[in-house]
């Protein structure tokens, strides 16, 4: 009876062993069927995540390639920008309301929309990004005088000097504009730029060194009651004198001097130094002109030199209060000329021999054309990116 019953309880011990074990490989089992599951969905993420990443990149290639290309071209503000499968961006213009500054050339300003859509390499995720942008031209004024000056100014010798016919957007001629003192010596003219084309300025003078008129116009600045720009930097270019450098920035060369200079010369021009032009030379040309900034430098056009452009006398060392700096002068030779205009950042002198300084509103109007990249320049529209 006892052998009988030992046998008994260990079939039972047996039994139990052969379910636990059971039981065991079921769990092992379920626990490697679960983590290669959640190995898989941990794979399907990071290949999720990097279709995503790949659709993102793209999109914003596309974006950096469009921007590029509006630097370049920006007369192709709008269309399609495509690169086969990899991105797709669509530019649009937007109304021109709501501008970021308040500038008399506002009406020339683009604000365009780009919408780039991002294909991840396998084509099975896409991104969608948004970038507003402001297309303008680096000119934010076409001057309202042949000359203008934020101080004293000079001007002695045998010089003629064709009248802006609109000044200050009036149907009055306007010569000079200055917040300061405006004195006239030697035997020189202001006049029409009719007469000074026919070379009858001084038989048909609106000023002299006799005979000062309203074309010589004396103007305080705003904050003293006047309408002359506080800021003449920023009244041109849009950019804060305190911050000129970033106007230099955007200068297609910079220089130490004018030497490489030349009929082939166009666009934003930074000299830092003096500017000396050589007789009979030929700066820009009536269709494609110059933007030409002297920083802390005396401008010289010897006999027969053109310059056709805008010519801007940039001091940034204060020269008008530091007794140690001296103010720029503009010194042009028989014949010389500039066809265009000329603003001074501070007190200025002019002299010479039979020299001319013409307005030219059609040279001028030249800087503001979107269809001449040399001219202009593109900014983002701060908060304006979107993903989605």
């Amino acid at each position: 009876m006892l052998a009988i019953t030992n046998l008994k309880i260990n079939s039972t011990n047996g039994g139990i062993t052969i379910v636990m074990a059971m039981l065991l490989l079921v769990l092992a089992l379920g626990s490697a069927v679960y983590s290669a599951q959640t190995k898989l969905l941990d794979i399907r993420i990071a290949n999720a995540q990097l279709r995503k990443n790949q659709a993102l990149l793209n999109a914003e290639a596309g974006l950096l390639q469009t921007i590029a290309q509006l630097s370049i071209m920006p007369q192709i503000n709008d269309g399609i920008v495509n690169d086969a499968q990899i991105y797709t961006v669509e530019i649009s213009p937007l109304l021109q309301a709501g501008l970021p500054v308040d500038s008399p050339m506002w009406h020339s300003d683009l604000v365009l929309k780009l919408a780039a859509q991002g294909y991840s390499d396998d084509g099975s995720s896409t991104v969608m990004l948004e970038q507003k942008l402001w297309l303008h031209a680096i000119l934010r004024a076409i001057p309202n005088a042949t000359i203008t000056s934020a101080g004293k100014i000079n001007i002695g010798g045998n010089f003629s000097i064709g009248a802006n016919p609109h000044g200050a957007q009036l149907d009055l001629p306007l010569s000079v504009w200055s917040a300061s003192s405006i004195a006239v010596s030697g035997n020189g003219a202001t006049c029409a730029i009719e007469e000074y084309d026919q070379g009858d300025c001084h038989a048909f003078a609106y000023s002299n060194k006799t005979k000062i008129n309203r074309d010589l116009y004396q103007d305080p600045r705003r904050s003293l009651g006047g309408s002359f720009p506080n800021d003449l930097l920023d009244y041109t270019f849009g950019i804060p004198s305190d911050n000129y450098q970033a106007l230099k920035q955007l200068a297609q060369s910079q220089l130490t001097n004018c030497n490489q200079l030349n009929d082939a010369t166009t666009g934003l021009v930074w000299v830092s130094g003096d500017c000396k032009i050589n007789v009979n030379a030929v700066i820009s040309s009536p269709q494609q002109p110059v933007i030409l900034v002297i920083e802390d430098g005396d401008l010289i056009l010897n006999g027969n030199a053109q310059l056709f452009g805008l010519v801007y006398l940039l001091d940034t060392k204060s020269c008008a209060t530091n007794l140690l700096v001296q103010c720029s002068k503009v010194t042009l030779g028989g014949n010389a000329q500039i066809q265009g205009a000329l603003i001074s950042h501070a007190d200025i002198e002019l002299s010479g021999a039979n020299f001319g300084i013409r307005f030219n509103h059609d040279i001028l109007s030249k800087m503001e054309d979107l269809q001449m990249e040399q001219y202009s320049t593109i900014e983002y529209l701060p908060g304006s990116w979107k993903d989605f």
